[in-house]
């Protein structure tokens, strides 16, 4: 550990390696143990940079790196420990990806770590697997067939045949391989309290109205904490200014959590922001960023989606960004790559439901936007294709965002009016 600036710091190799067992032990979620860790450790400036990008980047190639370390390991890897093998992922993903990283301060400090975490017998396993990997010149063979499939991009072999399924096997991969690509951060300023002035140096202006981009992963600041902005997706703020606000009009955000699209739309208005979540400590969080914000126009209410509520009123605006698979997002959240699909097949039942009961908070000339954060179909266009079939009174105007098309999240959108 080093002294930065009268604090102690820790080694980012070894907390990400802490972070990989909470992670793989299905403790939370990446973006939270991420965020946890880097406030906890007090990582700062190069340690917490590194630390991200060995903590996603292991996350990111998983089954890649367990692959690796498959062919040159003599013990099966469901009966290493935690740590170990964590620590050799994180070995190898030095290894293969991070070419600023010396081959040899990689397999080094990878031993180390085993002392850092008194896992003493497996200094020697731990320099022979990485040390004959860095033998064989990081080549390694790729198995046939699905196999082949998961161990390239890394992914459930269900997820990339859906890709294939909607788009075809090029834009498959595309789609996967944007997903590695580095991210940019999009914030929205709070427009209410703040002006561009008000900012950090570094953002640069998009075609968006008060949306800047940044290239610095998870930024957080003095003027974030402050209220000057939040983080917002490009592709989030697109849908919001779908929505097609005039000022004044009052808008029920139905599944609202975690709030970013509900605090945009609140410095969109002068109107009221019903922002609704099933969950309450979801919800809460939407209450969190709303103190942080100082905004004054947004109501949070705990409601089901899927069920009608008599004492809501009617609304010119509605957004309806459904719970969804979330594989547009695979960039921001790595482990999704691993998701179970049979985990998902009731979302295009829910989603759908959730849509047919917004609806009826419509007001005959308003404007209903469905959204999603994943690319499948099933989810998003023939969501909406059942709903229009269902309600022939009803256009929709809809738009796939990929991930590669602005730097940003996979997104769906579907704008809902009622014919004339």
């Amino acid at each position: 550990m080093k002294k930065h600036s009268g604090i102690t710091e820790k080694n980012p190799r070894e907390e990400a390696v802490r972070a990989l067992v909470k992670m793989f032990s299905g403790e939370r979620f990446s973006d939270v143990i991420l965020s946890e860790t880097i406030s906890n450790s007090k990582l700062e400036g190069v340690s917490k940079r590194f630390f991200t990008t060995l903590f996603y980047g292991t996350i990111e190639r998983k089954l890649t790196l367990d692959y690796i370390i498959g062919i040159y390991s003599k013990i099966p890897l469901k009966k290493l420990d935690a740590e170990v093998i964590n620590i050799l992922r994180t070995g190898i993903y030095q290894l293969l990806y991070m070419d600023s990283v010396p081959d040899n301060a990689a397999v080094d400090e990878s031993v180390e770590l085993c002392m850092s975490f008194r896992k003493t017998s497996g200094k020697g396993f731990v320099n022979a697997v990485l040390r004959q990997f860095l033998r064989d010149k990081k080549a390694f063979p790729l198995p046939e067939g699905q196999d082949g499939i998961k161990v390239k991009f890394s992914i459930n072999p269900e997820i990339f045949d859906s890709f294939v399924s909607d788009y075809g096997a090029e834009k498959a991969a595309e789609i996967l391989d944007s997903f590695s690509s580095a991210e940019v951060t999009y914030i929205r300023l709070n427009n209410k309290r703040f002006t561009v002035e008000d900012l950090p140096e570094g953002f640069r202006e998009t075609d968006i109205p008060n949306v800047y981009s940044v290239n610095n992963l998870h930024l957080k600041s003095e003027e974030f904490i402050a209220g000057v902005y939040h983080i917002q997706d490009y592709s989030c703020a697109y849908a919001c200014n779908l929505i097609e606000i005039a000022g004044n009009e009052d808008i029920l955000d139905v599944c609202a959590a975690p709030g970013g699209k509900s605090f945009t739309l609140a410095e969109m208005t002068s109107g009221t922001i019903y922002s609704c979540d099933i969950n309450y400590k979801r919800l809460s969080k939407i209450e969190d960023g709303i103190k942080r914000l100082g905004l004054t126009n947004i109501k949070t209410i705990i409601n089901d989606g899927k069920v009608f509520n008599e004492s809501f009123p009617k609304f010119s605006r509605i957004l309806c960004d459904v719970p969804c698979s979330g594989l547009g997002v695979i960039r921001k959240k790595p482990e999704i790559r691993y998701k179970n699909f049979a985990d998902i097949v009731h979302l295009p039942d829910v989603q759908y439901s959730i849509l047919e009961n917004s609806v009826r908070y419509l007001t005959d000339d308003g404007i209903l936007l469905y959204s999603t954060c994943t690319l499948r179909k099933v989810e998003n266009e023939d969501v909406v294709t059942r709903f229009l079939d269902s309600h022939p009174e009803f256009t929709a105007q809809m738009k796939t965002i990929f991930p590669g098309d602005y730097n940003s999240d996979g997104f769906f959108t579907a704008k809902l009016k009622r014919n004339k």
